[in-house]
């Protein structure tokens, strides 16, 4: 189990690649290449907005949890149809917007919501072969500091 200070760091990590982004391999289009992927976006870009902005209006902080849940049901509903991890064509989508659910949840205060998608994260990469296994998966990479 991971603790607050563990969770916080994937949050230093996560903004330490910010200056270094490359365009070519924008995090946007990979978003919208899956419907978890991003639901999970938007879930974040609702959490952020709202850390950034206080008088955020409540129907956008509202959206945000709606995307969030939908992110999940778009997991869970994956995962019910797969007979095992190694079926999952979409593990990378899968595992970014967990890594991204991760995030969120981390920015708005849920450090035991985090550890939970994280520890599914860890889960899928081990059934996978280990993190040498999504060396050529950049934007994973980058979601989940592999």
């Amino acid at each position: 189990m991971m603790n607050s200070a563990d969770l916080l760091t994937v949050l230093v990590k996560f903004g330490s690649y910010s200056a270094g982004v490359d365009r070519s391999k924008s995090w946007f289009s990979y978003s919208l290449q899956s419907a978890p992927m991003m639901h999970s976006t938007l879930a974040l870009t609702a959490v952020l907005w709202k850390a950034e902005y206080s008088g955020l209006q409540l129907s956008v902080q509202v959206e945000g949890i709606r995307q969030k849940g939908e992110a999940m049901r778009e997991i869970q509903a994956q995962l019910g149809k797969a007979s095992s991890v190694n079926d999952l064509s979409n593990m990378s989508f899968i595992m970014s917007t967990m890594s991204t659910l991760a995030i969120a949840a981390v920015c708005d205060g849920d450090f035991e919501a985090a550890e939970m998608h994280l520890g599914g994260v860890h889960v899928f990469v081990n059934s996978r072969g280990g993190r040498g296994s999504f060396d050529e998966e950049f934007v994973l990479g980058k979601s989940v500091d592999l």
